[in-house]
Formats: structure tokens, C-alpha cells, sequence
């Protein structure tokens, strides 16, 4: 049951990020663009649990560095996709950046 649960939770994850990325109903593309990719950073929490369920064992950090790293930052991109949800008209500042590096 619990393989499953991972997979429906991946699968949706990915078909969910690709439609907002895509936003085929054309409302509020910036704020659709980037919870769509926060979406898909998401979805690489549970890529290594698909990896784990198959086996597919790969011992290199240099395999894991992108995406642990792609990981690292989906709670900036999310900060930034509620920031064009609220509001429409954001544009990014340099004093923004303090958020990656904080």
C-alpha cells in the first residue's frame, strides 16, 4: 500500500507542476510558472523514495549534489511564487536576493 501512496503522490505531483507550468488557461502566469516549478522542486522529495522502492541505488554525491540542491531551494521559489499570488505586480529587487542567501 504504502509503494502506491509514493508513486500516486509523485505521478500527481509531476502532471500537477506540469499544467501550472504550462497554464493552459492563461491566468496569472507568474505566480501558475512558479508554484508549478516549486511543485516539481516537490516532487524530487519522493523521487527518492521511487528510487528507493526500485532499487536503483546510486552511491555518488555527485548524482545526488543537483538535486539535493534543487531541493534546497524549493522553499525560495515557493517564498517568491506566494509573493506573485499576493500580489500580481512583484517584480524582483536586489534587497530579494537576501532570501537565498539567508
Amino acid at each position: 500500500m504504502n509503494t502506491l501512496i509514493v508513486i500516486l503522490i509523485f505521478g500527481s505531483l509531476l502532471l500537477l507542476s506540469f499544467l501550472l507550468i504550462t497554464n493552459p488557461v492563461k491566468v496569472n502566469k507568474k505566480a501558475n510558472f512558479w508554484f508549478g516549478v516549486v511543485l516539481f522542486l516537490w516532487s524530487t522529495f519522493w523521487l527518492e523514495e521511487i528510487f528507493a522502492l526500485i532499487r536503483f541505488d546510486i552511491q555518488s554525491d555527485l548524482f545526488w549534489l543537483p538535486i539535493r540542491f534543487s531541493q534546497f531551494l524549493t522553499p525560495i521559489v515557493f517564498y517568491y511564487s506566494i509573493a506573485y499570488y499576493a500580489n500580481p505586480n512583484f517584480r524582483f529587487k536586489k534587497k530579494d536576493l537576501m532570501h537565498v542567501v539567508f
